[in-house]
């Protein structure tokens, strides 16, 4: 992942730096649906931060994942945050065989694809326009994805610091008949290997 910050300071009438206006990132890779447990963590602390500092735009390089842009857009609406995005990917994927995004999906695009030439330009060309109109109306066209959820964060296989146990809670050391001490476990009398 690759995160990226593009902002914009001047100095304010004290002369003391503004905070950031526009945030830029990029966070979904290759493999966005592996990656959205991380993302959304990221998001759900990112957004409210730099809702809080003052930035009014976060642009999202490269990511039409419907799911995510769905979940980000809400939490930028939370927080009175402009969210725009840009993607090459619009105008690729019908020469790819591939048709819309999320609910306005078409698998069968691939069967019917035109060869290349003037009428797949064509297609390239309606399909950037319809991607734009999607992403105007992003919010009443795709309600499942505009919502928030809940983060489900992966269980820990280390103890916090609070509960692991400290060496010395689980060894004492008993005093030896000839003055030496012998490290032994706190829950039994058996005494600890030292090998």
């Amino acid at each position: 992942m690759k995160a990226a910050r593009s902002v914009r300071r001047g100095p304010d009438e004290k002369g003391v730096a503004k905070p950031p206006r526009r945030l830029a990132t990029r966070l979904l890779g290759r493999f966005p649906r592996q990656t959205m447990p991380v993302f959304r963590e990221i998001i759900h602390e990112v957004v409210p931060f730099v809702g809080r500092e003052g930035v009014k735009q976060i642009h999202i390089w490269g990511c039409l994942f419907a799911p995510a842009l769905g979940e980000l857009l809400w939490l930028c609406d939370q927080y009175g945050i402009k969210l725009s995005t840009d993607s090459v990917y619009p105008s690729l994927r019908p020469v790819l065989g591939r048709w819309g995004y999320a609910s306005w999906a078409d698998k069968t695009y691939k069967y019917r694809r035109p060869p290349t030439g003037p009428e797949l330009g064509r297609h390239r060309k309606i399909h950037c326009w319809l991607v734009r109109r999607w992403l105007e109306h992003f919010r009443e066209r795709e309600p499942h994805h505009y919502r928030w959820r809940a983060i489900r964060r992966q269980a820990s296989l280390f103890f916090d610091h609070e509960e692991t146990p400290a060496l010395s809670m689980l060894l004492r050391k008993e005093p030896y008949a000839n003055g030496c001490y012998v490290p032994v476990r706190a829950n039994s009398l058996a005494p600890v290997d030292s090998a």
